[in-house]
Parts: C-alpha cells; sequence; structure tokens
C-alpha cells in the first residue's frame, strides 16, 4: 500500500516502491482542496485483503492553540470520514475490500478533501494540523 502522486496501474510487484508517492497538503483555504493523491494497493493474499480509513481534525500545533480545531471530509472510493473537533477519530470506514484472489490485485482509488468552511473561517491564526490514517489487513 502507497499513497501515490498519480493514479497507479501496473502490475509489476517491483514498480510500486519506485512510483512517486504524494508528500503532504497544505490547506490555505476552506472548500474543496486541489491535489492528486491515491490509495494504492497490491496484494496477491489468496484470502483478500481490506483497508480501512480513520482521521482526525486539524489541531492547533501550539500550546495557545490547544483547544483550536478545524474540520474536514476526506473521501476514498466513496467512503467518507468527517472529523468533529477532536483528536479523536471517528469511527473508521472501510474504504477497499477485495476477496478471493486467483491473481495480483492491484487498485488505486483517488484522494478528495473538502475542509469545513465553518470552523475553518473561525479558527485563531496559526499552524494546524490533521492526519488521516489507512490500515491494511489480510483477510
Amino acid at each position: 500500500m502507497k499513497i501515490t502522486a498519480a493514479k497507479y496501474t501496473s502490475t509489476d510487484p517491483d514498480a510500486i516502491e519506485t512510483a512517486a508517492a504524494f508528500g503532504s497538503l497544505t490547506v490555505q483555504s476552506a472548500g474543496a482542496q486541489t491535489f492528486s493523491a491515491w490509495l494504492s494497493t497490491m496484494s496477491n493474499n489468496r484470502a483478500g485483503y481490506t483497508v480501512s480509513m480513520s482521521a482526525t481534525a486539524m489541531k492547533g500545533t501550539t500550546t495557545e492553540l490547544a483547544n483550536a480545531y478545524s474540520n474536514y471530509t476526506v473521501t476514498v472510493n466513496g467512503a467518507s470520514i468527517t472529523t468533529d473537533n477532536t483528536t479523536s477519530s471517528p469511527e473508521p470506514v472501510v474504504v477497499i475490500s477485495v476477496s478471493d484472489l486467483s491473481q495480483l490485485s492491484v487498485e488505486s482509488n483517488e484522494i478528495s478533501l473538502s475542509v469545513d468552511r465553518a470552523t475553518f473561517n473561525s479558527a485563531v491564526a496559526g499552524s494546524y494540523s490533521g492526519t488521516v490514517t489507512f490500515t491494511f489487513s489480510a483477510i
């Protein structure tokens, strides 16, 4: 599994190692964000695999902003999570579920992000950081 900077389609097991990785996203405004990031997976586990997603709100990174948050919605493969003003993630959602493989499976699903206008516009000045986590599990 890798967050790639473009859609990944190769079935060469070595190629995913050299595929360009997506770095981090700097948010400058509320609303839909413009960037290119793909959740790319490859597996040959006969029973299949799942990938779940969790996320934490963007939280102020300094002591003065300890209780300041901006929320967002992240979507992958039709599944979404919306953060809720805490450093705890809402219940994780499954974004990929593949079962009963008869050959190598490759998936690449675009990641989208929309920042909540109300919490972003009311946030005090400063730096904020949030995390989206993907968990790969063999079946």
